[in-house]
C-alpha cells in the first residue's frame, strides 16, 4: 500500500493524498442495476435521465437504481466545494453514496434540477460536456437556488453510454456561470 501511494503521489502530483483520503467505499467497483436502453443510447438520453433522477417533487422518492445505472462501475461524482479557507476541493463520492447522503432530502424538500444550455466535445468513444444547471425546491418553485456548472465525462463502449465522472460547481454573485456556457 505504501508503493502504491508512492507512485500515485509521483503521478498525479501533490493533490492525490487529498484524493486518497476522501476515496469513496459505499459501492465502488460494484456493478451499477441495468439501465434502461433509452437512457444510455445517446450523449443526450444520458444527460436527461441523469437529470430526471434527481428530480421531483416533495415526498416523491427519487430513481436511485436508474441514477446509478448511468454510471459506469469505477465512476464518480465529485462536487468541488469551497471550504472554511477560501480553498476549494472535489469531495469525491461514488453514485451510491450520493443517493444515501442526498436522498432524504431531495425527497424531503422537493429539489429539481434542469439543464440550461450544454457544450458538448466528442471525439470517437469520449465525449464531454458542459451542462448549465438550474436548481429548484419545492417550496419555493419560482426561485432558482442554485445555478452552476455539471462537468459530465462520457464513454462509449459500443453499445452504450456510460458516465465516468460528474463533477460540478456552483455559481455565485461573483463567480457567475460565464457567457460561453449559457448557449
Amino acid at each position: 500500500m505504501r508503493r502504491l501511494s508512492a507512485i500515485l503521489v509521483f503521478a498525479v502530483g501533490a493533490t492525490a493524498p487529498m484524493w486518497l483520503a476522501n476515496a469513496p467505499t459505499t459501492d465502488a467497483g460494484a456493478p451499477p442495476p441495468a439501465a434502461d436502453p433509452k437512457d444510455v443510447r445517446s450523449i443526450d438520453a444520458i444527460i436527461k435521465a441523469t437529470y430526471a433522477s434527481m428530480s421531483g417533487v416533495a415526498g416523491e422518492k427519487r430513481d436511485w437504481d436508474r441514477f446509478r445505472s448511468l454510471f459506469h462501475p469505477e465512476g464518480r461524482l465529485a462536487p468541488v466545494v469551497q471550504r472554511r479557507d477560501g480553498k476549494a476541493r472535489p469531495a469525491i463520492t461514488t453514485p451510491g453514496a450520493f443517493a444515501k447522503r442526498n436522498g432524504p432530502m431531495f425527497t424531503k424538500v422537493g429539489f429539481s434540477e434542469k439543464e440550461v444550455a450544454r457544450r458538448t466535445e466528442r471525439f470517437r468513444h469520449l465525449a464531454h460536456v458542459w451542462s448549465t444547471y438550474e436548481a429548484r425546491r419545492a417550496d419555493q418553485p419560482d426561485v432558482v437556488w442554485a445555478t452552476g456548472l455539471n462537468s459530465f465525462q462520457l464513454v462509449f463502449d459500443s453499445q452504450r453510454w456510460w458516465i465516468l465522472h460528474l463533477t460540478w460547481t456552483p455559481a455565485d454573485k461573483n463567480n457567475p456561470v460565464p457567457d460561453k456556457y449559457r448557449k
